[in-house]
């Protein structure tokens, strides 16, 4: 009895280690002026702060990570044109407004994924008085550096006006 006991609370440990291993999947429980995303090398850029502006046409999020540690003060760029239905989702190979543009502090490099090089891909899942809501991948590329690019996977944002 007790050996089925100790199966049953290691295989619910497992089952719960691996339910939280992907990340946050709904980027609506992200906190007010949050922006998460994950990099192939497994580090991640977790910003200290997030806000949005709207122009009329589109919706221009700006982040940066300045906490102490592997990043200092690196910025993310999206800019999302506005969409006639919410959910949408916009990508830079059909659209040229779009992009996810990086800067990267430690080494001064500036890295963007738009129509003219590397590539972006963004959805808002909500929009608020407050925030916009939504997620993004990207394939960013600096000019200045030969095969220099920076790959986003799983970017989440909640950004307040």
């Amino acid at each position: 009895m007790r050996v089925k006991k100790i199966s049953l609370f290691a295989s619910m440990v497992v089952v719960v280690f691996l339910a939280g291993c992907g990340g946050i999947s709904d980027p609506t429980q992200l906190a007010d002026a949050t922006l998460y995303v994950n990099f192939p090398d497994g580090t991640a850029f977790t910003s200290s702060s997030v806000h949005v502006t709207d122009d009329g046409a589109k919706y221009t999020v700006f982040a940066t990570d300045d906490q102490r540690g592997e990043h200092y003060q690196d910025e993310i760029t999206l800019v999302i044109p506005k969409g006639a239905n919410i959910p949408y989702s916009v990508g830079s190979l059909s659209d040229p407004t779009v992009q996810v543009t990086y800067y990267e502090y430690t080494t001064g490099n500036n890295y963007a994924g738009n129509m003219a090089e590397g590539s972006c891909n963004i959805t808002v899942n909500e929009i608020t008085t407050t925030n916009v809501i939504g997620a993004f991948t990207a394939r960013t590329v600096c000019r200045t550096v030969t095969d220099s690019v920076r790959t986003f996977n799983g970017g989440e944002f909640n950004a307040t006006f």
